[in-house]
């Protein structure tokens, strides 16, 4: 069960070629539902937190500077804790961060594209970057195990003709090594690690 309060504001200028968007929340949930394995290793089951609270602040900027270039950057911040929470065995993990909830959140992104003539079989070519980060992610209710803010940049050419669209794209360009899922059973700790360095090709046809 849950109080949820927002206020928010959604912002744009007269030539509609830039907009914003701000929100502030609070959530205060009773009886919060977090997943656990079993200690002996067979399956997960549902438990109930007692109380949370989280609170936080969202604000993103969308623009287009020109014909070319457009604009976009995002930011995000989450204080999430227990307010109570007795798991039973005598163990408190009252005023602990709630696991799996990233204190920040960000991402810039920025384009350029180049236009062709309306006579040729090329339509636009679009060279794009974006950086995003997370984190600190607490993975377990006791905050022993957590994974700090990390980075991760993006790349991206995009080639558009009348009957075809080519791109040519890399992730995770700096090779950041981090966590993406954490998880104990049997006394014993299993993490997923994100994918290394990747670079692709992607070929779409319009019928």
């Amino acid at each position: 069960y849950s109080w949820n309060y927002e206020a928010g504001t959604h912002l744009a200028s007269s030539n509609g070629r830039w907009m914003a968007d701000a929100a502030v929340f609070l959530i205060d949930t009773r009886d919060q539902q977090i997943a656990r394995f079993s200690e002996h290793g067979f399956g997960r089951m549902m438990v109930n937190a007692g109380k949370s609270r989280s609170c936080g602040a969202e604000a993103s900027v969308r623009g287009q500077v020109n014909k070319h270039v457009a604009l976009t950057a995002n930011y995000g911040y989450t204080h999430s804790i227990f307010r109570a929470y007795d798991d039973g065995s005598g163990t408190d993990y009252s005023h602990n961060y709630v696991p799996f909830v990233p204190q920040h959140t960000c991402s810039l992104d920025g384009s350029y594209t180049f236009f062709f003539s309306e006579n040729s079989w090329v339509k636009n070519l679009l060279l794009g970057v974006t950086y995003s980060g997370a984190g600190k992610v607490y993975w377990t209710e006791s905050n022993s195990v957590s994974e700090d803010y990390y980075n991760l940049l993006f790349a991206r050419a995009v080639l558009r003709t009348r009957l075809l669209e080519l791109e040519l794209w890399g992730k995770n360009l700096t090779d950041s090594r981090y966590n993406t899922f954490y998880f104990e059973s049997m006394s014993r700790g299993f993490s997923q690690h994100a994918r290394p360095l990747q670079v692709g090709i992607d070929l779409r046809l319009h019928f």
